[in-house]
């Protein structure tokens, strides 16, 4: 652009700016760094690398590449409205500033721009965005041959950074829970350059560590530019001169969507199972299939009814967490069921994704109770030492003898069809070979059964004793009167 129409440009957008003179000039010589200008007609200047310095010492770069820097010249000095002073795009003058920022003296934790060297490649970038009909290259030697693989590298990084600048964090989140605390690493690797002041969140190079406190949860991540404010220097007698960049910061916002934990019940049942051994029984624990059971809510809402299945197992999945109650209503027959209701809480714990609860129940069978009462036929006196056999199933399940008050109990009998067999009368009593069935069919049942033995002893006619038979024994009172009767108690 016309130096004389710029100046009247600047003139006219910041009348109010400072006129001051001041001094710029060739600051060290970068050594072995050589470059080569080439305007829009083809004109050639070759030159030494050089840092260009205020009278501060302090660095600064040209950005008009074919115009010479004279000394104690008047500049006006801008501090604002940078792309309209300069007469260029905002987006043209913010890759300038980024340029300017990644280029000579950056430093972070992957990258080092402190060598000299960096200063003038950074003036070379500037200088191809600012003034593209021209061309800029690195060369050999002083008024050598073009390189295009000197500092390739080194541009190409300026770039990549300069590109970058607005690249945000990228994270994969996986399934999370509150109360949580995840760990989130950057997909892009940019994330080491950025700052959080959200203090459930630690950094840590590349990686972002998170804890989750509520189930929508909102984050944000920025990066600002250190601050060192710009200053262009606008002359129409010499080169004009950029101090400085501007804070082009950039943030991001993320948000997890985070589950509450959710509860599983999962119900065990066992049944009480018969075992017959050695003319005793005892029970045991076994799975137990087919007992249904309703899960109602804190409200006495009815949720779900499940069945256990032959592993005596039910599970209820994917519970909101909170109270519940716990309802058997059917059982398999002959057990007894299970009346009390079980209230079962789900609250979190050691921050687990699934809170369990697990309950072992048993169920009990229905029992009855066997009474043998042993008397004398003749004077109805009790026998005691009478031994006998009670047989269940075909199997042989208690083998007792009758007290002092000829009386032998059995408790706990399964519900089910017995076998009372005499085993060995008492001394003094013939032994009766017929057997007794009864059956105990409800709960708490309990089976009397009188029996009756004939003392060993001469037949006493004055008992008037029509007939004894040894196998199906019939005894007639001579009165009349009944005194045992094979078959069903």
């Amino acid at each position: 652009m016309n130096k004389k129409i710029l100046l009247i440009i600047c003139l006219f957008l910041s009348f109010s700016n400072k006129v001051l003179a001041s001094t710029f000039k060739g600051g060290d010589v970068i050594n072995d760094m050589y470059i080569v200008k080439i305007d829009e007609f083809g004109n050639k200047e070759y030159k030494k690398a050089q840092f260009i310095i205020n009278e501060n010492n302090e660095y600064v770069y040209c950005i008009e590449p074919f115009v010479k820097v004279k000394n104690n010249v008047k500049y006006e000095n801008y501090e604002d409205n940078f792309e309209n002073v300069l007469g260029i795009s905002k987006k043209l003058w913010q890759r300038i500033n980024l340029i300017s920022y990644y280029g000579y003296n950056y430093q972070d934790n992957y990258y080092d721009h402190t060598n000299s060297s960096w200063y003038y490649i950074t003036q070379m970038l500037i200088w191809r965005e600012i003034y593209p009909e021209g061309s800029f290259y690195f060369t050999d030697t002083f008024q050598g041959e073009i390189n295009l693989n000197l500092y390739e590298n080194e541009i190409n990084e300026i770039y990549n950074l300069v590109d970058n600048h607005f690249t945000i964090p990228e994270f994969n989140i996986p399934e999370v829970y509150v109360n949580e605390t995840i760990t989130l690493k950057d997909n892009l690797n940019v994330l080491y350059k950025y700052k959080t002041d959200n203090e459930n969140i630690t950094l840590n190079n590349n990686e972002l560590i998170v804890k989750v406190l509520n189930e929508e949860q909102t984050f944000n991540l920025y990066k600002e530019m250190n601050n060192v404010n710009p200053i262009i220097f606008i002359s129409n007698k010499s080169q004009n001169i950029l101090k400085g960049y501007i804070n082009i910061p950039v943030s991001a916002s993320y948000k997890i969507i985070a589950k509450k934990p959710k509860g599983t019940i999962t119900i065990k049942k066992y049944g009480e199972s018969l075992v017959i051994n050695d003319n005793n029984f005892y029970f045991k624990a076994k799975e137990l299939e087919g007992v249904t059971y309703a899960l109602y809510s804190s409200d006495n809402e009815l949720i779900k009814e499940l069945t256990t299945n032959e592993h005596g197992e039910i599970t209820y999945e994917n519970l909101e967490l909170g109270t519940y109650f716990l309802k058997e209503t059917k059982t398999k027959n002959g057990y007894i069921i299970d009346e009390v209701i079980h209230k079962i809480e789900l609250t979190e714990n050691n921050n687990e994704k699934e809170v369990l609860a697990k309950l072992t129940l048993i169920n009990n069978l229905e029992k009855g109770k066997l009474i043998i009462k042993k008397k004398d036929a003749n004077n109805l006196n009790p026998i005691k030492d009478t031994i006998f056999e009670i047989i269940f199933n075909e199997k042989i399940i208690f083998e007792g003898i009758t007290n002092e008050d000829g009386i032998l109990e059995i408790d706990n009998l399964p519900l089910g069809t017995y076998i009372i067999k005499e085993k060995t009368p008492s001394q003094g009593y013939i032994s009766i070979d017929d057997d007794y069935i009864i059956d105990i069919i409800t709960d708490k049942e309990v089976k009397e059964i009188e029996i009756y033995n004939i003392p060993d002893t001469n037949i006493d006619l004055s008992l008037n004793l029509i007939c004894i038979k040894k196998k199906y024994l019939y005894l007639i009172w001579c009165y009349g009167k009944i005194l045992f009767t094979k078959g069903r108690y």
